[in-house]
Order: structure tokens, then C-alpha cells, then sequence
């Protein structure tokens, strides 16, 4: 009898065949092949490992080697090479899987390989893409593919290079692409223009991997040159180490060359630099034109009204008691602030001096100083034009023959002290009145003398409160006049005429209450909020989300110019706008702001010299971050800044940006109300060129109408930068609540202000916007005075907001350009982007596809997940991963559980998270090394969940770091796996394949992680809202779970991948009669075929456990059991078998059967 051979897949994927009699039966197949498996491990004899699954067998396999031989043994054309069916039929089967194309013809195919293989000779991220692509093939022994690469790569090597006879054509537009999308040209670009800016860039950059080469560059435009060439020099290097690996992995190159690789760091750095750098000088040197040398002309303008100021003071200083004086003002300050004794040595010692405010690592003020890392830029002559204006107005209070500084006394009357400058100049106020108008007018012309500004006046306070924090905690008897000091501060502060924020003045409460409250606790509690500002600091440190941050920085530079083109036409057609010739530089004012470097940089030089505390709450480092101490500095501060260097730049790049440009528009509303109020008045009055280089900034704003304005703009340039302060009680609340207790409140929601500030974004930038129609109504009917300029923002706004949300319908619509998520894009090759951290992208793109999904007649409401998605769309919070998302899925649930095991796994988590956002930092190394270096088991993701706690925290811990896998393993051999067990790859439920991380490099470059096509099926449970967990719920269990999902994915490509692009199924019709649409019908099938193969799998699974040691899935079953339930099952176990030592030792099968036959009763439902 002739036997037939009977095939089976086992329970790990691997595929077995037997020869056995004709007519057996599946199961009596699946025995017989187990039982050889269970005797011999390395089944031999009648059974037959087959190493690969029959889809990835590689039946042509001699037929491509025997094409590679002849490729490398005759020259080759391209015409030639079209004609070669092996060469177009892998490059079909390359194109869909490595290229995203579908259904390519041959010889097109073979084209789209010649141009990425161009790619893959000069763009780094090309070749690092296919060095994880090859890798990941050879370790998933995916031969077929493997080969296809080799034919393919040994076609393309073979050919005539560039322009010689038989090569390919397109060459120059191949290789130009790819040169100008390479990370190392784009950064080449846009590093050296910053001149200074740019190397002090360099300079802070010093722990990334590029710092060596150019943390010496200079403005100089040799420097320029150097650090292009150096950088595009390190992406030759880059390109050649994947281009390597990859020819290695695939065993077309048998060694690596070292030589090759410097030859192409010489051969990258120097012709490529020139051409992009020469492009942007000229550029640059066109855009600042008319600002050449605005700094040194703006700080000579000052310089000389300052000189102005200080011959006031030596006319008033001639007396001998207005000299005794002085000095005694003089000595105070320093006192207050040793940093300025260089300044008092007779007046006479050049240089500039910051004021430092709060030193001393035990000063309990630190709450108060909202100038912590700017300071008040002060030299000789602004110190003494106010030691001068100090001594005028207290001399004026002062009846004569009083001392200028009155003795401070106790409640016994016993005198302590004497008063400051602080007390003495509230006592003067007190005299004046309680009107601000008086107050102003006898401190407005004092100012205008002096050449000072009500912020200098202000930064005195400032600093004598620093000292008394200081004294305080050294100095007993200090505590008996702080309360005068409070007094004094509470009066000055109560005058709009100082300027004092509403932070500013809720910090001094905040510190003064610290002072007289301070406890070991309260130090305890610094600590914690300290380190959790570290933390959050560490959050943004990455390389990728100063890309994004500048990416959105420059979206928002759209919006902008949108809003005031609507703003402008709006008022315009009303006769209520701006001057007609302002108003076309008002739309742009931004954006030339951000183009005029020079410019921008020489209004913040004018605002820190004359307005420190506004300039102090505008460039306020790390403000989100700040908040979790409310706003104190602390010893890791240092730390905090160095690692958000880079993004400290590109904020403080868009801020100066958005300062200049906001003033100018302020200043030319100033310009249209004076003229339309009958003033007589100068153009050139309102320009804010003309009056930097006159040195009349602090005039202009320091008027009232100017300190509006100035305002005004601070506000405006915070609102674009979404860090704007609310004041409103509820706004506060929520921020103060955030940060109460330390590390808790931040792991859901880590920076509050940013959210409430995208939050007010989103809203008024959209259909929904109220204000908006209430200014339209305003501007159909006329309403509104003629006399001044009236703003249609808010309409303007509410335009915007509906063109964006059309575009972005548009894009979900797309199938080109959409993914599959309503927050993906998709690229040519059809791998995905997450675009949610791209503020302000998600908001629209949630709305978007929710209409493009009606009007494709898709479902969109069909399971919870879109109220998930919804609160992170609209609110501007991530929640990809970490804490927030974990409770949003499931930690809210697990928490009211009661389940003990449960609210352990939950602390673990929240404890993993902590700690893994220290290691943040460490992706900057871990990105470049997975990407070039790793082999490909550092590529494939982790499933971090464990059983033990301990496990929990340290997976999430390593996560993070450089070779963490590796890292895992090595702490796994050397501790024992009862103690600690690496992580097992995570296995896609829908494929039964490891998941990868695609060119990890990407998450640096370009602010994003790409993510694989995904197949036919993945698309299709996206489309009809079918949640993943429908296919397979993770179990949190990692063993489990890899279990499951390799069976399942494995089934479900076989037999569920196929029907989905069967007629059957896309032939499906409406069903009128029962209100079903064709999605929702395909819904209802595709879900029934799901459960229908989930049950199939489950059963063979639960075989499948039977045979292995432990059997795991029937242990799982019964430890998910009641807690009644498995002690009744334990109970009858032991009685019948008896107890076991370890929980490894019970039988599972019994355990269940004996669960399941428990009779639970009321009586023993306690136990």
C-alpha cells in the first residue's frame, strides 16, 4: 500500500509532515506527529521538520542563485536587465513588500528598484531602512525574500554606472532626491546659518553623536562651511555602515571594510556642503538687508540716553547730603545683591553685571524669582541712573533733617533694623495716595530723566527679597521684620505701575508663606517636586521632539499669517482695520521675523535691557516644566536645561519671532488710533526699526499706552507658543492639582499648561468658536468705535479653523496619503506615521475622519476607543504610551477591581513609568545604535508585561537604554530566571510575526516612528472600527500571550487574509430591510469569521498546552478564576493528590476540571 505524506503545523509555527496509511483523520495526523515530537526532540526518521511555513517557501530558489552567478559572471544592461524574468519578478515581489506598490508591472518594477537602490548608495536613512528590512528577513528566514534582495542588488551593481552606455536613465534626478531627502543634507542646511546662535547650538548639542564635529563652529562663513562638510561627512559615514550591514546580512559582502567607510566620510563632506551653504548665505544676507548692524546701532542709542541719565545724577549728587545719600542707596543694593559691589568702587569699573537675585542653596525665596536664569542686565551707567532715581524720589518723601532710612522697630518698640529700600520707597507711595494716575505722574518723569523703566525699579524689590530669603535662614532675628518687608512688597506690588505679574505676586505669597512655615517635611517635599521637574525635563530631551516642536512652531507661523490675511480683509471691508500700508507687513510679521534672525535677536536685546521682568516671563526656560515646583529652581535645574538645550533654542527661536512681530503690530494700531484721534504723528514714530536704532524703546513702552501694547505682545507671543499663564480660577486649580503630589498627577497629564493652551487653540480655531460669530454678527451690523482700530481675531480664527478641518477631510479621504488610524500619513511606500505629537494636526485629523468615515459610509462610532481618542485629539495629551494611556485602557478598571494582584500590577506600572522616563535621554544613543549598529534582535519590540513585579519595573526601566535586549538577557543568565526573566518578543495577534521597529532613527530625524504596511486584514479591522482586541485581548501575561498570537496570526493570515479578498466577501450588499450598510453588514461577517477562528485556535491551543511542560494555558485559565472557585478546586485537589511544594508542581488540568465542577453556594461563597 503506497502511504501518503500528511502535513501539519505545530504549535510553535513550525510544519511537520508524515507519511502514514491513505484516510487518516486530522487528529489521528496531529497524534501521531506529537508523540514523535514527545520522544525525540530532533524528530528524524518518517517525520520530516519542514523549517519554513509553506508561504515562505522559496521554490525558485536555485533558479534566482543561478541568476545571481550569471549577473556577476556577464556585463549587464539595462535594456538586457528588462528583459530578465527572474531580475522583474523579483522586483515585482520587492516592490509590494519593501516599496508599498501593488500590482506593479514587471519592468516598472524594476525601475522603482533602480531608483531606491540609487537611494540606498546616498541617503543614510535608505540604507538603514533596508539593513533592518534584510536583517529582519534573515532572522524570520524569509529565504524567498532574501533572495529576491540578492537578485535584485547584484542587477543593480552589475549595470553601467551614471551615464555610461547601458546604465539607466534618471540617474542625476535619482540621486539628487536622495541626497536632498537625507537627514545629513537637511541638517547641514540648517545647522550653520545661525551664525553665533549655531554654534552656541553646537555647543549644548555636546552629547550627541555630531557634537565632536561641530561644537566649534563660529558665525564665520569658513566655520559654516566646516560644519556642513563635517555633518554631511557623518551621514556618508552612516549610509556606508548600513549599506554594509546590509550587503552583509544578505551574504553579498563577505567582510567589512573600514576603509570603505572612511573613504566615504572624505568623499561625503566636501563637495556637498558648498552648494546648500552658498544657497542660504545669500538668502540670509537678502532677508537682513535693512537690519545690518541694528544691535550695535540699538545698544549705542541706549548707551547714550544713559549717559543722558547720568548727568541728572551727578547734577543731583553735588550736595553732600544727596551724596550721603546716594551712597547709602548704593550700599543697600549691594547688600541686597553682592554681585554688583564692582559697580560701586566710585562708579567707575567697566562692564556689564547680571543681577543674580536668588543665591544660596538654602534660600527660602526661591519661589519668588521669576527672573531665575535671565537676570537684569545692568552696567555701570543703568546702576547709577538708579541709585540716582532712588535717591530723587525718597528725598522728596523725606521731611528734612530725617534720615532717608527710617529704624524699624518691634512690637516692645526695641529697634531691629533698619528699613529697605523696598519699605522705605512703600512708604513714599503710601504718601502719595492710592491713585495709580498720581503715583505714575510723580514716577513717569523721574523715569524719563534717569532713562529707566519701571521693571529696573521693580528688579530693587526683587533682589532685597532674595536677601531676606537668604538672612532668613541664618539669621534669627530676621523673622521679626519680615513681616514689615511683606507689608512693604504687598503695597509696591498693588501698583500697576511696577508692572508685577500675577505670577510674580503669587510667588512672594507662595515664598513668604514658605518662610514662615519651613519644616524638615517641606524640604523632604522640595526634593520630591524637584526630581519629578527633572523628570519631566527629561521627557522632552529627545532630539525628535525639538523636530517636532519646530515643525509645529512653523505650522503655527501658517495659521498665523491665515488669521491675520482673514483679520486684516475683515476689517478692511468694514473700514475698521489697520493703516492700508501696515497692513500687508502685518500678515507676515511673524514669519519675517522668524526669517530676520538679526532683527529678532536685536528686540529681545531691547526688552531684556529695559523690560527684565517681562522679558523674564516670556523666555521663562522650560515654563511647563517649572510648574511642577511651582516655578523655584532647583540644584537639578542644570541638569534639566543642558538636556533640553535644543529645544531651549528652537522655543526661544520662535519666541523672538513671535515677540517681533507682535510688537510691530501692536505699534502700528498705536499708529492707525492716533491718526484716526486727529494726533499729528510721524510713520517713522511707529516703527520699531527706527526706534531701536534711536534708542527709544523703553520710551515707547514704557508709556501707558505703551506698556499695553507691550503687554500685549508678551501675551500674544506666549499664546503662540502655547505657554501662556491662565488666570482663571479653574485653570489654576487644575495646574496646582497636576502638581500637588509629586510624580503622581504628572504621570496622566505631565505638562497642564501646554494642554489648557492647545486646548484654547483647538477651540478657537474651530467651527465651534462662539466669539467668532458674535464679532461677525459685529461686523455686518457696524458695531464698533471709528476712532479705534477693531480686531476680528476671533472670526478670523473660526476661518482658519474650518479650512483646516476641510483639508484634513480631504487627506482622511485620500487612500494615497491617509493611513489607516484617523492619526496616520501615510508615505510612498506605504509605511505610516504617527502624526499626533504634530501639534496642531490630531484635533483636525480626529474631526476629519470622523466626516470623511460618513461620507464614505465607513463606521465611526462602533467601539469605545474613539472616546480615547477624542480626549487626546482635543486636548493636545499624549497618551501613546505610559501611564496615562494604561488607565485609559485599563487602570481605572484595575484599580476599582479590587483584585490585589491587579492593584499590584498597576503600582508596578505607575513605579516602571517613573523610572523609565529618566532613562528618556538614553533614546538619543539607543536610536542611532538599533538603527546602524544593532543586530535585529535589538529591533524587535519587548513585551515589557510580567507576572512579577519586579520584572514589571525593570523591563520598563531598560527599555529605553542601548543595547537593552542584550542588557536583559545578560541580567537574566546572571541572576537566574526565578529571579529575573527577559522579555520575549512581542508577537502581532494578526500575523503571529515578532513586531519590529522600523529605521528607530526616523523617531530622531524626523519627529516620528514609522510603522510597516499593514496587511489586508490589519487594514480592514481599522476600516470598520473593529478594536484589536477583538482578534486576541492581551493577558498581560507575555508567555501567554506570544502563545496565542503566533497560533492565531498564523491562522488568520491562512484562512481569514483570503476571504477578506474573496468576491464573497467584497461583493457583500447593503441590507435595506434591516438599516445595514455594506460596512456594517462586512462588519457583522468579519467579526463572526473572527470568533469562529479564535474558537478553532483556543481548542488547538488548549491541545497544544497539554503537551508542554506546565501546560500554561490551562494554569492561566485557572488562576483567572474566582477566588472561591480555585479554593474549592484546591481543596478537593489535595484531598484526592495531595499539596505540592511549588505551584509549578500542580497538575492544571485537574485544577480546572475540579473548579469547574465546584457547586459554589451561599454558605461557602465567603471562603
Amino acid at each position: 500500500m503506497e502511504l501518503q505524506t500528511y502535513t501539519l503545523t505545530h504549535k510553535d509555527g513550525t510544519r511537520y509532515s508524515i507519511k502514514g496509511p491513505p484516510g487518516k483523520t486530522r487528529e489521528e495526523v496531529k497524534n501521531a506527529i506529537l508523540k514523535r515530537i514527545e520522544a525525540n526532540r530532533t524528530p528524524e526518521g518518517d517525520l520530516l521538520k519542514v523549517t519554513q511555513p509553506p508561504i515562505e517557501q522559496d521554490e525558485d530558489a536555485q533558479i534566482k542563485l543561478d541568476a545571481i552567478e550569471a549577473l556577476k559572471m556577464e556585463d549587464q544592461t539595462y535594456d538586457g536587465l528588462r528583459q530578465n524574468q527572474v531580475v522583474l519578478d523579483a522586483a515585482k515581489r520587492f516592490a509590494n513588500d519593501r516599496l508599498g506598490y501593488e500590482n506593479m508591472e514587471g519592468t516598472d518594477a524594476f525601475d522603482e528598484v533602480i531608483e531606491h537602490f540609487r537611494s540606498f548608495d546616498v541617503n543614510e536613512m535608505t540604507a538603514a531602512r533596508d539593513y533592518g528590512y534584510v536583517s529582519g528577513l534573515k532572522t524570520d528566514k524569509k529565504e524567498g525574500q532574501l533572495n529576491d534582495y540578492r537578485v535584485l542588488f547584484n542587477a543593480y551593481d552589475a549595470m553601467p554606472n551614471l551615464y555610461e552606455e547601458g546604465a539607466a536613465p534618471g540617474a542625476f534626478l535619482d540621486y539628487a532626491e536622495g541626497i536632498l531627502t537625507a537627514p545629513s543634507t537637511y541638517i547641514g542646511l540648517l545647522l550653520p546659518g545661525g551664525g553665533k546662535v549655531a554654534g552656541q547650538a553646537a555647543v549644548q548639542a555636546n552629547k550627541l553623536l555630531i557634537s565632536r564635529l561641530v561644537n566649534q563652529m563660529s558665525s564665520t562663513a569658513t566655520r559654516r562651511l566646516a560644519t556642513t562638510a563635517a555633518v554631511e561627512g557623518l551621514g556618508g559615514v552612516a549610509q556606508d555602515v548600513a549599506a554594509q550591514k546590509t550587503l552583509l546580512e544578505a551574504d553579498i559582502q563577505k567582510d567589512y571594510s573600514a576603509l570603505q567607510t572612511t573613504a566615504s566620510f572624505v568623499l561625503s563632506a566636501t563637495p556637498a556642503a558648498v552648494i546648500p551653504l552658498v544657497i542660504k548665505e545669500k538668502a540670509i544676507i537678502g532677508i537682513e538687508k535693512g537690519s545690518k548692524d541694528i544691535i550695535e546701532i540699538s545698544q549705542k542709542a541706549i548707551k547714550e540716553k544713559d549717559k543722558a541719565g547720568n548727568k541728572a545724577v551727578e547734577k543731583l549728587i553735588k550736595t553732600k547730603k544727596s551724596k550721603e545719600n546716594f551712597d547709602a542707596i548704593a550700599n543697600k543694593l549691594i547688600s541686597a545683591d553682592p554681585t554688583l559691589a564692582p559697580l560701586t568702587e566710585k562708579l567707575v569699573v567697566k562692564g556689564e553685571k547680571v543681577i543674580t537675585n536668588i543665591t544660596g542653596e538654602k534660600n527660602l525665596y526661591q519661589g519668588a524669582d521669576i527672573n531665575n536664569g535671565l537676570g537684569l542686565k545692568i552696567n555701570e551707567d543703568k546702576f547709577k541712573n538708579i541709585v540716582g532715581s532712588l535717591t530723587e524720589i525718597l528725598q522728596k518723601s523725606t521731611p528734612k533733617g530725617q534720615p532717608l532710612f527710617r529704624e524699624l522697630t518691634d512690637d516692645t518698640g526695641k529697634v531691629i533694623g533698619q528699613e529697605r529700600i523696598t519699605e522705605a520707597l512703600a512708604r513714599t507711595l503710601r504718601g502719595l495716595g492710592d491713585s495709580d494716575s498720581v503715583v505714575a505722574d510723580n514716577f513717569g518723569d523721574m523715569l524719563k530723566k534717569y532713562n529707566l523703566t519701571t521693571d529696573d525699579i521693580a528688579n530693587v524689590f526683587m533682589a532685597e527679597v532674595s536677601q531676606a530669603g537668604r538672612l532668613l535662614s541664618t539669621v534669627g532675628k530676621e523673622k521679626q521684620n519680615l513681616n514689615k518687608l511683606i507689608e512693604s512688597m504687598d503695597t509696591v506690588a498693588g501698583y500697576d505701575l511696577f508692572g508685577f505679574s500675577k505670577e510674580a505676586v503669587e510667588g512672594l505669597k507662595n515664598a513668604n508663606k514658605l518662610a514662615k512655615d519651613a519644616n524638615p517635611r517641606t524640604y523632604l517635599y522640595d526634593g520630591a517636586r524637584a526630581l519629578d521637574q527633572a523628570r519631566l525635563a527629561f521627557m522632552t530631551s529627545q532630539v525628535g521632539t525639538t523636530v517636532r516642536n519646530t515643525i509645529s512652531g512653523y505650522s503655527r507661523v501658517g495659521f498665523d499669517v491665515l488669521t491675520q490675511a482673514f483679520n486684516n480683509g475683515i476689517a478692511k471691508a468694514t473700514g475698521k482695520g489697520i493703516d492700508a500700508k501696515a497692513a500687508n507687513k502685518d500678515i507676515f510679521a511673524i514669519a519675517f521675523g522668524l526669517a530676520n534672525r538679526q532683527e529678532s535677536k536685536a528686540v529681545r536685546l531691547m526688552l531684556e535691557n529695559g523690560f527684565g521682568n517681562e522679558a523674564s516671563r516670556l523666555f521663562r526656560e522650560l515654563a511647563d516644566v517649572q510648574d511642577a515646583t511651582g516655578g523655584k529652581v532647583s540644584r537639578l535645574h542644570g541638569i534639566s536645561r543642558q538636556v533640553n538645550a535644543l529645544n531651549t533654542l528652537s522655543d526661544n527661536m520662535f519666541k523672538e519671532a513671535a515677540l517681533t512681530g507682535n510688537l510691530k503690530r501692536q505699534l502700528n494700531v498705536m499708529y492707525t488710533n492716533a491718526l484716526r484721534q486727529g494726533k499729528e504723528v510721524k510713520e517713522l514714530d511707529f516703527d520699531l526699526i527706527d526706534i531701536m536704532k534711536r534708542g527709544d524703546f523703553n520710551k515707547v513702552f514704557g508709556t501707558d499706552t505703551g506698556k499695553v501694547a507691550l503687554q500685549k505682545a508678551i501675551d500674544d507671543s506666549l499664546y503662540f507658543t502655547y505657554q501662556r499663564s491662565f488666570n482663571n480660577p479653574t485653570a489654576r486649580a487644575f495646574t496646582q492639582a497636576i502638581h500637588a503630589v509629586p510624580f503622581v498627577g504628572t504621570s496622566f497629564v505631565p505638562f497642564p499648561r501646554f494642554m489648557m493652551n492647545a486646548m484654547k487653540f483647538t477651540y478657537e480655531y474651530s467651527p465651534f468658536n462662539m466669539a467668532a460669530y458674535g464679532e461677525l454678527f459685529g461686523a455686518v451690523t457696524g458695531r464698533g468705535s471709528k476712532e479705534y482700530v477693531q480686531s476680528y481675531e476671533q472670526a478670523a480664527k473660526g476661518m482658519v479653523g474650518m479650512a483646516m478641518l476641510a483639508g484634513a477631510t480631504a487627506m482622511r479621504m485620500s487612500e494615497e496619503h491617509a493611513g489607516e488610524r484617523w492619526y496616520e500619513g501615510k508615505l510612498e511606500d506605504g509605511t505610516t506615521v504617527d502624526l499626533r505629537p504634530m501639534f496642531p494636526a490630531a484635533p483636525y485629523l480626529f474631526l476629519g475622519d470622523i466626516i470623511a468615515r460618513n461620507l464614505k459610509g465607513d463606521p465611526v462610532l462602533q467601539n469605545r476607543k474613539i472616546i480615547q481618542d477624542g480626549i487626546q485629539a482635543l486636548s493636545g495629551a499624549q497618551f501613546k504610551a505610559g501611564m496615562g494611556l494604561y488607565m485609559l485602557e485599563s487602570g481605572i478598571e484595575d484599580l476599582f477591581s479590587g483584585d490585589p494582584e491587579k492593584i499590584n500590577k498597576m503600582m508596578a506600572n505607575f513605579g516602571g513609568n517613573i523610572l523609565s522616563t529618566f532613562t528618556i535621554p538614553a533614546t538619543v544613543l539607543q536610536d542611532p545604535y538599533n538603527t546602524f549598529i544593532a543586530k535585529d534582535d535589538e529591533r524587535i519590540i519587548r513585551d515589557t508585561n510580567s507576572d512579577s513585579m519586579f520584572n514589571l519595573i525593570l523591563n520598563k526601566t531598560l527599555a529605553r537604554l542601548p543595547a537593552n535586549n542584550a542588557i536583559s538577557e545578560y541580567l537574566e543568565d546572571t541572576l537566574g530566571k526565578d529571579i529575573y526573566k527577559a522579555p520575549d518578543p512581542l508577537k502581532s495577534a494578526n500575523t503571529g510575526e515578532n513586531i519590529r521597529r522600523i529605521t528607530p532613527l526616523s523617531r530622531q530625524m524626523y519627529g516620528v516612528l514609522q510603522r510597516g504596511e499593514r496587511t489586508e486584514f490589519e487594514k480592514e479591522l481599522e476600516r470598520l472600527k473593529i478594536l484589536p482586541s477583538t482578534v486576541y485581548r492581551r493577558t498581560r501575561n507575555p508567555e501567554i500571550d506570544a502563545f496565542y498570537s503566533s497560533v492565531i496570526g498564523r491562522q488568520i493570515q491562512a484562512e481569514i487574509e483570503p476571504y477578506i479578498k474573496s468576491d464573497a466577501y467584497q461583493n457583500i450588499k447593503d441590507r435595506d430591510e434591516e438599516g445595514l450598510s455594506k460596512a456594517e453588514v462586512q462588519r457583522i461577517v468579519l467579526k463572526a469569521e473572527i470568533s469562529r477562528v479564535k474558537a478553532e485556535v483556543m481548542k488547538l491551543a488548549r491541545e497544544y498546552s497539554k503537551q508542554m511542560k506546565g501546560t500554561p494555558v490551562q494554569r492561566f485559565e485557572f488562576e483567572k478564576l474566582p477566588d472561591t472557585q480555585k479554593t474549592l478546586a484546591y481543596n478537593k485537589y489535595h484531598n484526592k493528590i495531595g499539596s505540592h511544594a511549588s505551584d509549578d508542581e500542580y497538575d492544571y488540568i485537574k485544577l480546572l476540571e475540579y473548579a469547574k465542577e465546584a457547586k459554589l453556594t451561599k454558605e461557602v461563597e465567603g471562603l
